[in-house]
């Protein structure tokens, strides 16, 4: 495991992950972590190129993807399709193995594999898919994952054994949705994520100015209403209530690492009325910022 320290996803102003996932030789990275060790016990929203599966060894975990919300029991697994934004929160330890990977790692772009079996899941509708143990080919599925995850120990002909395992993988997985293709059009990705991702990213730049959410929906060139919309089917929240939380997880980091006062720091996350901004500090945390404080010295 890595250092705790370490535990928090960067990403770019679109919300894409900065972490390289492997290297350009072999595009593939596994994973063993504890989303409780992550900052707020959350792996916070974000996307990237690569496919991700996810499989929940202990404890559970609450996935948000796009406009969906789930809980994820021990046992069970995940496919994240590529590009979907997402964030995975945990109430206790929850160890997740999981790869990352690249999908011309299975075939390069003009191969006839590529075309023919893995472009159309990339560019499907289909944002991610749950494994339950109880189905047969998700059980299939998910114990091949766990083969996977023990064949990063081998010291010898790990990538090959790898490389055969994720093709078995992918055979299941097209198989499987193959009939679902038949009855569902391809699709574009939905522009609505993107504006989504930029207006996340225009609250991450502006969050200490007193911004409203006429100057959100501006920055993605929609009406308030569309504003609004985009972000209760995307994240479930209205934007407001995303800047306020955003603002919130600011403040409780500058509280840990900090020693300004607490008026200070209220006015530097956006909140210039500080009886509001502890009222709404206790409503999330629980707590006061100044016993926050005390309990992260």
């Amino acid at each position: 495991m890595a250092d705790t320290s370490e535990l928090k996803i960067i990403t770019d102003e679109t919300l894409m992950e900065k972490r390289t996932h492997g290297q350009s030789v072999f595009p593939f990275q596994y994973y063993l972590e504890d989303i409780w060790d992550f900052d707020f016990h959350t792996i916070g929203w974000h996307w990237h190129q690569e496919i991700e599966f996810i499989y929940v060894q202990s404890g559970e975990v609450q996935c948000y993807i796009g406009k969906d919300n789930f809980s994820l029991p021990a046992g069970s697994g995940l496919f994240i399709n590529t590009k979907i934004i997402h964030q995975l929160a945990a109430k206790q330890t929850t160890l997740i193995p999981n790869i990352v990977f690249s999908p011309l790692l299975l075939a390069s772009e003009e191969s006839l594999i590529y075309q023919q079996y893995i472009k159309p899941v990339l560019t499907s509708d289909i944002d991610f898919l749950v494994f339950e143990p109880y189905t047969l080919w998700h059980k299939e599925i998910l114990s091949l994952l766990n083969q996977i995850f023990e064949t990063q120990k081998q010291a010898n002909f790990r990538e090959l054994t790898t490389m055969r395992l994720l093709a078995t993988i992918w055979e299941l997985l097209y198989g499987n949705m193959e009939s679902m293709f038949l009855q569902r059009q391809t699709v574009k990705r939905n522009s609505d994520t993107s504006r989504l991702q930029m207006m996340m990213s225009f609250i991450h730049s502006h969050y200490a100015d007193q911004i409203q959410l006429d100057d959100i929906a501006d920055f993605a060139h929609v009406s308030k209403n569309t504003c609004m919309q985009i972000f209760k089917n995307g994240i479930r929240q209205s934007p407001i209530s995303y800047l306020i939380q955003y603002r919130l997880k600011k403040a409780a980091k500058l509280l840990a690492a900090t020693e300004m006062k607490v008026i200070t720091i209220s006015e530097q996350c956006g909140f210039h009325d500080a009886p509001y901004f502890c009222r709404k500090f206790k409503e999330v945390y629980g707590i006061s910022p100044i016993e926050y404080r005390k309990n992260n010295l």
